[in-house]
């Protein structure tokens, strides 16, 4: 799997017709909406802005499309299939219209929209996608300074500290490295930490 680095944009014409592909990463698919609401605010005089996109939710991945008025399955899933077959997640794209005057048919509309995101989606900057897991660990204070850098060497990072009668850490990790985290984590605190 792969995720977008950064915004890509690109332009697509048929027929008179313009299409601007906007492929931008996302952490969760509630970002969509705001991202939508500035995208009809700065293509005002668009006929149509499609979507597609696909999230990963740490067992799942999430997509959704949207055709926007487009008769339906000519834009939101063309649009989807691309970021399927690239196995993009994380990522959502935009294919933005404007009507040229002439008519290209369902087939037409549909090749349009897959031809357009698939030029943003391989000229875009993808990276590998590493699936990551939230998890909570507690521990004595003695080893405050132990954890941070056990969360660092496995590629984490800590989301936030809570501080009672133990120390209770909430660390993002990548899937894979949980388990070494969870040894190395007995090891130094003697069997006193535990992931929860």
């Amino acid at each position: 799997m792969v995720t977008p680095a950064t915004k890509n944009q690109v332009s697509y014409k048929e027929k008179r017709s313009e299409f601007i592909g906007i492929l931008y990463p996302i952490g969760e698919p509630g970002d969509v909406a705001g991202q939508l609401r500035a995208l009809r605010k700065e293509y005002h005089k668009a006929t149509h802005i499609c979507w597609a996109y696909r999230a990963y939710d740490s067992t799942e991945i999430i997509e959704n499309h949207s055709d926007a008025g487009e008769p339906s399955g000519t834009a939101g899933k063309p649009i989807l299939n691309v970021l399927r077959r690239y196995q993009l997640v994380n990522g959502v794209l935009y294919v933005i219209r404007y009507f040229g005057g002439i008519k290209l048919g369902k087939k037409g509309l549909a090749g349009a929209y897959e031809a357009c995101a698939d030029l943003a989606a391989a000229s875009a900057a993808l990276v590998e996608f590493i699936p990551r897991r939230s998890i909570s660990v507690e521990c004595p204070y003695e080893y405050y300074g132990e954890i941070p850098r056990l969360v660092s060497r496995e590629k984490g990072r800590v989301l936030a500290v809570e501080s009672a009668e133990l120390l209770r850490w909430k660390i993002e990790l990548p899937r894979a490295n949980i388990e070494s985290f969870r040894c190395n984590l007995e090891n130094v605190t003697a069997g006193q930490g535990r992931v929860l």
